[in-house]
């Protein structure tokens, strides 16, 4: 069985959300990975995924992902077996679908609206964060399914923070409140709260968006870029609509 940190609200009927965990202790040396990487091959992050949607009761065809780029592209899904090459992002009404972006220090952001039965998942790190991937997700929502904010509700999972999360100008400058200067030069960012004002300023309510505190560098039950480099996998942030 696989390890998954989940938000409260997706304790319901209709929806199933969650992030794998790294489980190094079940699986050494560098645990599981739903995402190829370096000490990942393509057979075993199959595998791992076939452990998830068995648990789940996720068919293997319905598992949707994609190459991640660091961009702003939202897909949306509707069909099961649709393919989508390159995407940061994807938004669904199609039940039996699972969405899944893959994280390693960046931030997952995944919506659910209760009304209209859709799902919605993206990958922010910084770059995504800088383009605005989750208020796009939240638009292509209410223009192709008529998701109004005041019935979605958000959650941010785990991610690098602000306590350890340096950058240089070059990415501080796109975040002036998000951002704090350190003794050495540099700059803590805090991307959670760079997300949780866009969630805000699309209007949802700060009642209905739930952020994990874990930081990914620090807690170790997490796969982190930054602290193991190339030695690092990718957890698995999906959301299910039975």
């Amino acid at each position: 069985m696989i390890d998954i940190l989940a938000p409260v609200f997706s304790d319901n009927d209709n929806v199933i959300i969650g992030l794998t965990k790294r489980m190094e202790e079940s699986y050494p040396p560098y645990g599981i990975s739903m995402g190829e990487t370096n000490v990942f091959s393509e057979e075993q992050v199959q595998l791992y995924r076939h452990i998830l949607c068995t648990q789940f009761g996720i068919g293997d065809d319905c598992l949707v992902s994609a190459r991640q780029v660091h961009g702003d592209e939202v897909a949306d899904i509707r069909y099961k077996g649709q393919s989508v090459l390159e995407a940061d992002g994807f938004i669904t009404d199609c039940k039996g679908i699972a969405l899944m972006v893959k994280l390693a220090d960046c931030c997952g952001v995944v919506c659910y609206d209760s009304q209209q039965k859709v799902a919605g998942i993206v990958h922010s790190g910084w770059r995504g964060t800088q383009k605005k991937i989750a208020e796009k997700m939240l638009m292509k929502m209410r223009n192709l399914h008529g998701c109004k904010p005041e019935h979605i509700k958000a959650w941010i999972t785990p991610c690098a923070s602000a306590e350890v999360y340096e950058v240089d100008w070059d990415v501080a400058r796109f975040f002036p409140k998000s951002r704090t200067k350190t003794a050495n030069g540099k700059y803590s960012f805090d991307n959670r709260k760079q997300i949780m004002n866009q969630l805000l300023h699309c209007g949802l309510s700060e009642y209905n968006i739930e952020k994990a505190n874990d930081c990914t560098i620090t807690d170790t039950s997490f796969h982190s870029y930054r602290r193991n480099g190339v030695l690092s996998g990718r957890m698995g942030c999906f959301i299910f609509l039975k």
